[in-house]
């Protein structure tokens, strides 16, 4: 939706002609106040304008700064103009070095106030202690790249390198770089992708955007200016002047270990955690303050601008004297930040303010206007209706700002409902109200301008989280486990069973070089496998952390293993194809094809629906208009979209007069969904109650009377709704959220509500595609996983625990209007943790959850959390799967060594729901040795985002769970035995018998033809990216997808090698080979041999053609086919791949 700019221009027009406004173009001071944060924003917008002069607005602190900034996008006349600094999320004391993040954000902001792209620059009261790069010194450092530039490539490098950018194999992060034969990949920090580099010699050839989880390029890119990744250059100028710097600045005994560590430090690897807050000490910078000195600057709430100010230097002076108490050389907050007095000194020559309320004689004389945030009107609709017509009636100029498609359509709705007439989004304002795009958080009155000025969140509830839904996850990235494979791995060969990888080993075979992996299996036996077969590896995943028991070569265990898990999955399988088949029988409610209002309900969803989001709406319909009761499974991440699927499921229902009932298995996921619900069906006649043991027995009673009688559309509750004294008047669908979480006799009941009527289930553990593939036919299920936009912003660190760091993170994120969880994984000592933070940050509210409280005591816990009655939670691991808490965007998690890695994952995903910067920090005790496994954990959590091995791991952890939930709990066992992806291979088998379906046996060609057929090291470096490739190529099945690879390679890595094409070619005649029913195919000397199994697809009299024709040719009884074979090289494929097309069937 775009923005109506004659409207807003028009709004910005007549403010500026208004005698207030004259007088903020003349006044020396004045202070505003009665203008409301959006209003402050209009009156902003219009004074840049008008005075055609950039301005700075210094604020408070980071509360509320985002909708600030929105409403100044909103009615500036260049939304691209208008920028956020980021306050530092840490102190320059903190041993760690700023999270990406925020680096990126910083980085952005400056280099816009650097280019003077920026006409409007907010900026917290925290930042302007920051020191700066001068302008001039900062621009020469950002590096741009057009298609046909000439470059120096070994120069660029260095410069990146100089820049703050890191090295890498494979390019995932901002800030990474790589570099590969004549290909450079670049993540630019100001950028939302990366930039692929290709390059003919010294010519820039081409500039495209890739992609970072498939790695493939798309669009072209035009001119890339690609921004440094640290504020101050890290030559080796810089690293020698600060290693001189620290050597004569810290002289004393005291500070001698730290400064011999720092120097070494810069010496080996040329940083260590934390340099940048070093930097300004040993490079020429400015202050932040004259970096935007010529610009006008405008003070909001200049009062809390100089607490905030003063505040923020005790910390500094405090957290400093502790460091250096510590034996820390750290630099006194005057030599490496902006001093508080010279910042006040600035503030305070401000022109103008803005403030709640004036106090005389402090900031010059008042203007005091009337621009008052409006009410809001949620779950008042009339109340909206009756002061829209009020302000009509009275000559009132009115303007509505829908943010969304779907609060445009509910707005237009509302409006007809109640007969009040409305101008769509006309060109100017008159006497009708205009309804107009446009992003707002509040709506406010301005009379100066006679408008009252409406926004969508002003009448419906603001959803819980900003995102549109990204592209879909590429499931091919996740398909092979081999990219994380680690030398002392377990895996499983499809033949031979549970062994150890031990590395792969280039080793000669006749007369060219093989790539083989080698494994190790018990008893010391170790099988070299050439690396073309490797589609028969499986990285082995049992869930949880047990260690399998390794096999032994040509012992029967493993057979036998593969047997019993066959026989316990048999049983299983057909007793949910009973199921299946017995819910066919029934015949159930055939619901009516969409009505027109069910088009209306799904147009005014807030978001962009996904692929997959848009495909489990269109099966759960499919499902509902059939006659066969449904029975699906909806799975999918919190946060993925699966309420939306519900609420459109159960819309449906209520339009064909069924009744629909959603089951939650606590009353905080019951409470979340009743929001849920009462703001997506605000403007529908359908009545929507909640039943929950919170209620009286008096209102209870009443509910379940309505209910009866069939007065109430939509019911949610916990189990209370399986209570003997529920009865609906006509059930059609039945919603259950998390059905693993109930107990047996709540299921017993549920299968017997179930029989005739519509079940949609839902689970936030996510369930691997490729079982869902398998259970085709057997369980209806629809896989939601494209993960929403923005997800990967969590910044993750492993800090010592120290009380500085602790009350830092919490007052920043408490600091910016947000809530914080705390996790402390021991009830004994839980309340002791809750007094030691209340002292350690006064003012907090601090509530506690843990698994040992009554459960209502816990239930109301959480709701008042969630009614952000308190800033922190502090809980054991209870922190519940499908809460969804948008405002918590900080988690620590106390003696995070003492947890599993897919808990961290979990504990973890509980923040970053919304479009914040979200921040996770690992506590570990700053006094303790770790245990190498925690210390791995940790490492692996630290070191790779949610695309990263160790979260692949973990989220292989969670799926086996949740195959573990679908397919019962006895399943378990059963995966553990023999590794998930063998599972679910034999799962497919079984249900493929059951059903009577035809098996062919599947023949694995063995070929040797003495062809070089690897991929070079030159040519990928990566030990695992190139395992990935061979797997990829390995079990590519048709033409179609080992000509994706090759486009895959040229793209990534550049023109392939012979050896690759050879690869590449070899596979593709192997396939064709196995196809026919070959055993194998070998060259021995001058001949070649192939071996063909009895049922071979070969036509008889093409074979027999071929040895009359070839005198030299031989065929022996059990199936062997002798020949001359006179190529040489690659050569040999081509003539074996015209051979088997001469003889096939």
């Amino acid at each position: 939706m775009t923005r109506n700019d004659p409207l807003v221009a028009q709004l910005r027009a007549e403010l500026a002609a208004t005698r207030p406004f004259q007088r903020l173009l003349t006044a020396d001071r004045l202070e505003i106040t009665g203008a409301a944060i959006e209003a402050r924003a209009l009156l902003i917008a219009a004074l840049q304008e008008r005075l055609q002069r950039r301005v700075a607005v210094i604020v408070p602190g980071d509360a509320a700064i985002d909708d600030f900034e929105t409403a100044l996008r909103l009615f500036h006349r260049d939304s691209l103009r208008v920028s956020a600094y980021p306050s530092p999320s840490l102190s320059p004391y903190q041993e760690l070095s700023p999270s990406l993040g925020v680096v990126r954000e910083e980085i952005r902001a400056l280099g816009m106030v650097t280019s003077g792209a920026v006409d409007i620059l907010i900026v917290p009261a925290r930042a302007l202690f920051s020191r700066l790069p001068p302008r001039d010194a900062f621009a020469q450092r950002v590096v741009v790249l057009a298609e046909g530039n000439e470059i120096e490539a070994h120069a660029l490098l260095q410069r990146l390198v100089e820049n703050g950018f890191i090295r890498t194999d494979l390019v995932g992060e901002a800030g990474e770089f790589a570099f590969r034969g004549g290909i450079l990949d670049i993540f630019p920090p100001n950028a939302a992708n990366p930039v692929r580099v290709e390059l003919f010699g010294d010519t820039i050839e081409s500039l495209r955007w890739f992609d970072v989880e498939t790695q493939r390029s798309a669009e072209r890119a035009g001119e890339v200016t690609i921004l440094p990744m640290m504020h101050f250059p890290l030559t080796h100028g810089t690293r020698s002047a600060l290693g001189r710097r620290l050597s004569l600045d810290f002289m004393d005994p005291l500070f001698k270990r730290d400064v011999a560590d720092k120097i070494e430090r810069l010496n080996e690897h040329g940083t260590f955690p934390g340099v940048e807050n070093y930097m300004a000490a040993a490079t020429e910078s400015v202050s932040f303050a004259e970096l935007i000195a010529d610009r006008e600057l405008v003070l909001i709430e200049p009062d809390q601008i100089t607490t905030s100010v003063t505040k923020f230097e005790g910390l500094l002076r405090a957290e400093y004297e502790a460091a250096a108490e510590r034996g820390r050389a750290v630099y006194p907050p005057e030599k490496i930040t902006a001093p508080g007095a010279g910042i006040l000194d600035f503030v305070g020559r401000a022109r103008l303010a803005m403030s709640d309320v004036h106090i005389a004689g402090q900031h010059g004389d008042e203007l005091r206007l009337d621009a008052p945030q409006v009410d809001r009107y949620t779950n008042r609709l009339s109340d909206f209706a009756t002061d829209v017509t009020a302000g009509h009636n009275s000559g009132r100029r009115q303007l509505f700002f829908a943010a969304t498609k779907g609060g445009r359509e509910k707005s237009e709705r509302l409006l007809k409902e109640f007969n009040i007439p409305f101008a769509d989004d006309s060109n100017a304002l008159g006497p009708e109200i205009v309804i107009t795009p446009g992003a707002l958080a509040r709506g406010f009155d301005f009379d100066e301008i006679n408008v009252t000025v409406y926004s969508e969140w002003d009448l419906f509830e603001p959803p819980t989280s900003t995102r549109v839904g990204s592209k879909r996850r590429s499931s091919d990235a996740f398909v092979t486990d081999l990219r994380d494979l680690r030398v002392g791995d377990y895996i499983v060969h499809v033949d031979h069973g549970v062994g150890r990888f031990l590395g792969l080993q280039r080793i000669p075979f006749g007369d060219t070089d093989r790539e083989v992996m080698e494994i190790e299996y018990s008893g010391g036996g170790k099988l070299l496998m050439p690396m073309e077969n490797l589609n028969l590896i499986q990285k082995y995943s049992g869930g949880g952390e047990v260690q399998p028991k390794l096999d032994k070569l040509g012992g029967t265990a493993w057979a036998r293993a593969k047997a019993s898990v066959k026989k316990a999955m048999r049983d299983m399988a057909d007793e949910l194809l009973k199921l299946y088949a017995t819910r066919r029988m029934v015949q159930g409610h055939a619901f009516s094809k969409d009505s027109p209002w069910q088009f209306e309900f799904e147009e005014s969803f807030e978001f962009e629906e996904t692929e997959d989001q848009a495909a489990a709406v269109d099966e759960v319909k499919s499902d509902m208009e059939s006659r066969k009761p449904m029975d699906r499974l909806l799975c999918g991440d919190v946060g993925y979209g699966k309420t939306e699927v519900a609420m459109r499921a159960a819309f449906k229902a209520v339009m064909d007069g069924k009744q629909v009932a959603i089951l939650a298995p606590t009353t905080i996921l019951a409470y979340q969904h009743y929001r849920t619900f009462l703001r997506r069906f605000a403007s529908f006649p359908v009545t929507i109650e909640l039943l929950t043991r919170y209620y009286s027995p008096k209102e209870q009673k009443e509910i379940v009377r309505k209910l009866e009688h069939g007065e109430i559309d939509i019911v949610i509750g916990t189990h209370r709704l399986l209570s003997k004294d529920i009865a609906f008047r006509d059930l059609g669908v039945l919603i259950i959220d998390e059905e693993q979480r109930f107990g047996v006799g709540q299921k017993e009941r549920l299968k017997q509500m179930k029989k005739a009527i519509d079940v949609l289930a839902m689970s936030a553990t996510p369930i691997p595609r490729s079982l869902h593939m398998s259970l085709v036919g057997i369980r209806d299920i629809s896989v939601i996983e494209t993960p929403p936009k923005d997800r990967l912003a969590i910044q993750t660190a492993v800090v010592p625990f120290t009380d500085d760091f602790i009350r830092e993170a919490i007052e920043f994120e408490v600091g910016r209007g947000g809530q914080v969880f705390f996790v402390h994984n021991r009830v004994e000592s839980i309340y002791a943790t809750k007094e030691y933070l209340e002292t350690l940050v006064p003012g907090l509210r601090v509530i506690v959850g843990h698994g040992q409280m009554e459960e209502r005591e816990l239930e109301r816990a959480m709701l008042a959390f969630i009614n952000r009655e308190y800033d922190l939670l502090l809980a054991t691991t209870i922190i519940e799967n499908g809460i969804d808490i948008p405002a918590c965007n900080t988690i620590l998690i106390n003696h995070a060594e003492r947890f599993g890695l897919s808990q961290l994952y979990q504990l973890r995903g509980r923040v970053g729901r919304s479009d914040r910067l979200a921040f996770c920090y690992l506590l570990v005790p700053s006094d303790r040795i770790l245990t190498s496994d925690a210390r791995k954990r940790l490492a692996a959590i630290q070191e790779f985002s949610d695309l990263g091995a160790g979260f692949r791991i973990a989220a292989k952890d969670l799926e086996i769970r949740g195959a573990g939930n679908i397919l019962g709990g006895e399943q378990s066992g059963q995966i553990a035995a023999v590794g998930f992806e063998m599972y679910t291979k034999l799962l497919e088998e079984t249900i493929r018998e059951l059903k009577g379906e035809p098996i062919e046996e599947e023949v694995e060609t063995s070929m040797n033809l003495g062809v070089d057929i690897y991929i070079p090291h030159e040519y990928i470096a990566d030990e695992n990216v190139r395992i990935m490739f061979y797997k990829k190529i390995a079990s590519a099945t048709t033409d179609a997808r080992l000509e994706e690879i090759r486009n895959e390679m040229r793209d990534r890595f550049g023109a392939l090698p012979v050896n690759v094409e050879n690869l590449l070619h070899f596979i593709r005649v192997k396939r064709f080979a196995q196809s026919l029913g070959v055993v194998s195919i070998v060259r021995e000397g001058a001949r070649g041999v192939v071996k063909l199994t009895q049922k071979a697809k070969v036509d008889p009299n093409k074979l027999l053609q071929l040895i009359a024709e070839n005198p030299q040719a031989r065929f022996t009884p059990n199936g062997v086919l002798s020949f001359p074979l006179k190529a040489h090289g690659p050569a040999i494929i081509e003539a074996i791949e015209e051979l088997l097309q001469t003889i096939a069937a």
